[in-house]
């Protein structure tokens, strides 16, 4: 259940997050996007794994000590069942490929979903990704 003020909170989420530099287990991409869950709902459903990894090994490390075979299987086993990309809706989290090994968590904002990287958010066309969850 998003806030009353949503929109703005996810606005405000996005603005602090833009101004952050890219660390793992601190604002990475999926603690960036679910930092704007959290502003939007109250809510952050990924907190227990904040903080608990330092790089890309030792994301991949807690994603399988979680029984999760990817960061896409994960985000079902804590969102539910997926949706198209091109369904989702301002303030959804979306999920896209990266590169062979791994993916990209981001949030919809509109046509475009921004995803973290060392460069601050980065755009990308709804169309790339692969998938979203509802918020």
């Amino acid at each position: 259940m998003r806030v009353n003020n949503w929109e703005d909170q996810l606005a405000i989420g996005i603005a602090e997050w833009s101004s952050t530099d890219f660390k793992w287990g601190e604002s990475d991409c999926v603690c960036s996007s679910f930092a704007c869950v959290e502003r939007m709902t109250g809510i952050d459903p990924m907190a227990e794994f904040r903080g608990n990894y330092d790089d890309e090994e030792s994301a991949k490390q807690l994603i399988k000590n979680q029984w999760h075979s990817s960061l896409y299987h994960m985000l079902i086993a804590h969102l539910g069942k997926p949706i198209k990309a091109t369904f989702a809706q301002r303030g959804d989290i979306v999920y896209r490929k990266a590169s062979l090994e791994g993916g990209a968590v981001g949030i919809c904002i509109g046509a475009e979903a921004v995803f973290k990287s060392d460069v601050g958010w980065t755009r990308v066309k709804l169309l790339s990704c692969a998938r979203a969850w509802r918020i």
